[in-house]
């Protein structure tokens, strides 16, 4: 498995060119910024973000245990990732 800080630095270039790429709405923004009360983004957007999300940190995010908190801002994103990615690494070692 990757370092978790270059799957990171990966996930939020990613997050940022795809959000650029397919804004609802030109608007300055930073990784703390709400996007969905912002417009920025619409929840089909965001389920699209996320597969293309689980496929790069090859990792599941399952929506029961994740709220729309979890996935409201590119830092809440990036956190919810990293939960679910040590969840996957402990996995991977207890299999060893």
């Amino acid at each position: 498995m990757r370092k978790w800080k270059d799957v990171e630095t990966d996930l939020r270039t990613f997050i940022r060119k795809k959000i650029n790429s397919k804004a609802l709405i030109q608007s300055n923004y930073d990784d703390d910024t709400d996007l969905f009360s912002s417009k920025i983004i619409s929840s089909l957007f965001l389920v699209e973000l996320i597969v293309e999300v689980e496929n790069m940190a090859k990792i599941e995010i399952i929506t029961d245990d994740v709220s729309v908190r979890d996935l409201s801002t590119i830092n809440n994103i990036i956190k919810t990732v990293k939960r679910k990615y040590e969840i996957s690494f402990n996995k991977e070692l207890n299999k060893l």
